[in-house]
C-alpha cells in the first residue's frame, strides 16, 4: 500500500495514517522544477519508486493531487495496481491564474487561502495547523509547480478505462471539489464504490482520520476475500 499525498504538501499529512498503517510506504512526491509541469513526472516517480522497492503490484490511496496520481497512475499501469481509494478526488483540477500567481507572489496569503477552502467550519484548529506547517515546509517554487502540475490533469474522457476496484471517499463540505464532480467519478470508474463523509472539508484526512482509517481498512479487507 502506498499513500499519496496532495499538491503542495509531503508524506507527514499523513501522520495520523501512518501509526495505523505501519506496513504502509508513505511516498513524497520528486519534483525536478527544470521540467515543464505535468501529472507525467509524478506518475513517472510513482514508477521508480515502486521499483526500488520491488514492489510488482500496489493499493494506492491518493488524497486530491495524490489521487490524480492514482488514476494517472491506473489508466498507465493498470496490471500493477490492485486498487484504489481516491480521496478528495476529481477527473480534473483546474487551480485560476490568479491563485497561481499569488503562490509566487504572496505565498503567506495563498496560504491562508487555501487553509480557509480546506477544511470545514468546524474543523479544529490543531488540524489546521498541521497543515499549515507542513504547507510552509514547502517552498513557493515547489507548491506552484505541484498547482501547475495540477492544472494539466483532465482524464474526464478516460474514467471509464479504468476498471481497477475503486473507493471514492468524498468529503460533504469539499471547498476545492464540488460534490457533484466527486459522484461522477464515482459513477464513471467501471468497478468502484462511493461513500460520503459528512461535517468534513477537503483536508478530510486530517479532520476525520479515524474515520479514513476504518474506510480504508474496510475496503483493503473487502478486496482480499
Amino acid at each position: 500500500m502506498i499513500f499519496v499525498h496532495g499538491a503542495g504538501m509531503n508524506e507527514k499529512i499523513w501522520l495520523y495514517h501512518k501509526k495505523t498503517f505501519p506496513d504502509a510506504f508513505f511516498l513524497t512526491l520528486q519534483r525536478n522544477l527544470q521540467n515543464p509541469p505535468s501529472m507525467q513526472w509524478f506518475t513517472q516517480d510513482l514508477t521508480h519508486f515502486m521499483d526500488a522497492h520491488s514492489l510488482d503490484t500496489v493499493f494506492l490511496v491518493g488524497h486530491s493531487l495524490g489521487a490524480g496520481v492514482a488514476l494517472s497512475y491506473a489508466l498507465s499501469h493498470p496490471h500493477r495496481v490492485t486498487g484504489l481509494i481516491l480521496i478528495s478526488a476529481s477527473p480534473k483540477f483546474q487551480v485560476p491564474e490568479r491563485l497561481l500567481a499569488m503562490i509566487l507572489e504572496d505565498f503567506d496569503q495563498f496560504v491562508d487561502i487555501i487553509v480557509d477552502m480546506g477544511f470545514y467550519e468546524e474543523a479544529p484548529e490543531s488540524v489546521k495547523e498541521v497543515f499549515r506547517a507542513v504547507m510552509q515546509e514547502m517552498s513557493p517554487e515547489v507548491v506552484h509547480f505541484d498547482y501547475a502540475c495540477a492544472n494539466t490533469f483532465d482524464i474526464q474522457d478516460k474514467i471509464r478505462n479504468i476498471s481497477v476496484p475503486s473507493l471514492v471517499i468524498t468529503p460533504e463540505n469539499d471547498g476545492m471539489i464540488p460534490l457533484e464532480i466527486a459522484e461522477s467519478l464515482a459513477e464513471e470508474l467501471k468497478n468502484s464504490q462511493f461513500t460520503l463523509i459528512p461535517k468534513a472539508g477537503h483536508m478530510v484526512i486530517l479532520e476525520k482520520p479515524d474515520i479514513i482509517t476504518r474506510e480504508i481498512k474496510a475496503f483493503f479487507d473487502y478486496l482480499q476475500r
